[in-house]
């Protein structure tokens, strides 16, 4: 049977963009498991008494009903190298609790921090985020993508990102990335994130 996990932002003690996390919690189990009976994610979660102000990651773990509940405490990983990585047969439609095949993609990073993942010649996600790249003038967001992210999709709705394809020959456009999952913040300034470095 298969499993799925969330991963929600916590930070001074509430819970970030959980109307978001719910949408996809709902559109994941109505899919695999269309007779299950009705659970809301909002409605089982809470804030444990020892949380402090700091950021933590809510890790959910679910299938018909939810598994497992966890916070952690969260310390972004610091991405600043990217390696291409060919995965034409990926499907990561649904965020799955087994990661194994970025695990053994990520075998292949030589050297870099993460591994952007490339599909017939075009861009679309690291091991673990969307991918945002500065053209200049507007961040732009590979519109071919392995899960499309609840932060991409709000992103993408207040017109903070650009939806375009990108293929690997475009790539010299880019001047800095930006990781984007429901666990790092957004930066509008490109000075503020990272030079988008390939190796």
């Amino acid at each position: 049977m298969y499993r799925f996990i969330e991963s929600i932002r916590i930070e001074h003690r509430q819970f970030q963009h959980l109307e978001q996390h719910e949408w996809r919690f709902q559109r994941t189990r109505n899919h695999f498991f269309p007779g299950a009976a009705k659970q809301s994610l909002c409605e089982a979660l809470s804030i444990p008494n020892h949380i402090s102000a700091d950021v933590y990651k809510c890790r959910i773990v679910y299938d018909q009903t939810i598994q497992q509940i966890e916070f952690i405490p969260y310390q972004p990983k610091r991405i600043q190298t990217l390696h291409l990585t060919e995965a034409n047969h990926l499907d990561y439609a649904f965020k799955y609790e087994d990661r194994q095949v970025f695990h053994d993609l990520l075998n292949r990073k030589a050297g870099a921090d993460d591994i952007l993942i490339v599909q017939y010649g075009w861009i679309t996600d690291t091991s673990f985020s969307n991918i945002a790249l500065f053209d200049g003038e507007r961040w732009i967001t590979p519109k071919r993508t392995l899960l499309n992210g609840t932060s991409r999709q709000r992103l993408l709705r207040s017109g903070q990102l650009i939806e375009q394809d990108i293929h690997i020959n475009e790539l010299h456009r880019f001047s800095h990335m930006q990781l984007v999952n429901a666990m790092l913040l957004w930066q509008n300034r490109p000075e503020a994130t990272q030079p988008f470095i390939l190796i």
